[in-house]
């Protein structure tokens, strides 16, 4: 799991986000959609642990975040228990929305959470992963989808496990889900980094795959939207050293 991808976007949003979050949200009865909500924010002391354990993993302190993580997470799960209905996290109208609306099609009462509730998941996976401990990192993954489950880069972590294990129908999975997810996002910086890293783990993918001409198609046409992508350049020419290796295939 890369730092670059994982941790400083998770971070940046938990900064950007305050005390409050106003959302829309279904009601318990009608299930209708209606703006204005007010999502659940995090409690004072979870807020707390949430950015102390932000700031001991940016300081490369994966060891003595984790505690404090597992506390905030445990709060989080004592918290919402008694709530029978539809939880997601959100961050920004169009998730929330999307989220919703799914909901209600379900004929499921649900609502919003501040989104760095699912963000404490984000991190501990971090940890775990930095600690060696990748089935911890992927279950956490897990529960973090459950709340975001359009969420374009968790989705591109959890597909980065799969690849780990092999599990390539898996991964294409995430990574097509994630490439299709990153559009939601409303920061267009953000949104291209997250589809770029969605199309390159799938195309990584089908090359292992030996799914060669589809694998070729993401790369061009992730070199087309930056010329200056080099790791597309070093796959590109990987698929045609194998090609040339194995022309039976």
């Amino acid at each position: 799991m890369k730092k670059t991808l994982l941790l400083t976007l998770a971070l940046a949003s938990a900064l950007a986000h305050g005390e409050t979050f106003d959302a829309p949200h279904v009601g318990a009865d009608d299930k209708q959609v209606v703006l204005g909500g007010a999502g659940v924010a995090l409690t004072p002391e979870v807020a707390r642990l949430h950015e102390q354990a932000g700031q001991l993993l940016l300081a490369g302190k994966a060891r003595e975040a984790l505690p404090l993580l597992n506390q905030a997470i445990a709060q989080y799960e004592k918290y919402f228990a008694a709530d029978p209905r539809q939880r997601y996290a959100a961050s920004g109208n169009v998730e929330t929305m999307l989220y919703l609306v799914m909901a209600a099609n379900e004929g499921k009462a649900a609502y919003i959470i501040d989104p760095r509730w699912a963000e404490l998941y984000f991190l501990r996976a971090y940890a775990h992963n930095e600690l060696g401990d990748l089935a911890a990192g992927k279950a956490d993954l897990d529960a973090l989808l459950a709340l975001r489950p359009d969420n374009a880069q968790a989705l591109n972590e959890r597909g980065y496990y799969y690849q780990r294990e092999k599990n390539w129908q898996a991964a294409a999975a995430d990574f097509e889900k994630a490439a299709e997810s990153s559009q939601l996002i409303e920061e267009p910086a953000v949104r291209q980094k997250m589809s770029a890293a969605a199309q390159r783990g799938l195309a990584f993918t089908l090359t292992e795959r030996g799914r060669w001409q589809e694998a070729e198609a993401i790369y061009q046409k992730l070199l087309k939207e930056d010329p200056q992508d080099e790791r597309s350049r070093h796959e590109l020419e990987y698929i045609r050293q194998q090609r040339a290796k194995h022309p039976q295939i």
